[in-house]
């Protein structure tokens, strides 16, 4: 198992940076929503990270299956 996880490490050092700042900024919004859960605010903020991380994934795998390159799945995988 090891070995296949080092197989589907990231490798692109850009990309890596990319995904830990969006999981960073992410997780950060989700706790503060989490301790005031009735912050409409925080929830809106919530929202709006979702949207922007799902337009990011989006545009990633459109160009050439980028994203199932990268994490080692193989090009037929790609969903149209």
């Amino acid at each position: 198992m090891a070995e296949r996880d080092k197989q589907r490490a990231i490798s692109n050092p850009q990309l890596l940076s990319e995904l830990q700042g969006r999981v960073d900024r992410d997780q950060e919004a989700r706790r503060a929503w989490l301790r005031s859960p009735s912050d409409q605010e925080l929830a809106n903020r919530v929202d709006e990270i979702d949207s922007e991380n799902v337009a990011w994934l989006r545009n990633l795998r459109a160009e050439n299956c980028q994203l199932q390159t990268l994490l080692g799945i193989p090009t037929e995988c790609c969903w149209p």
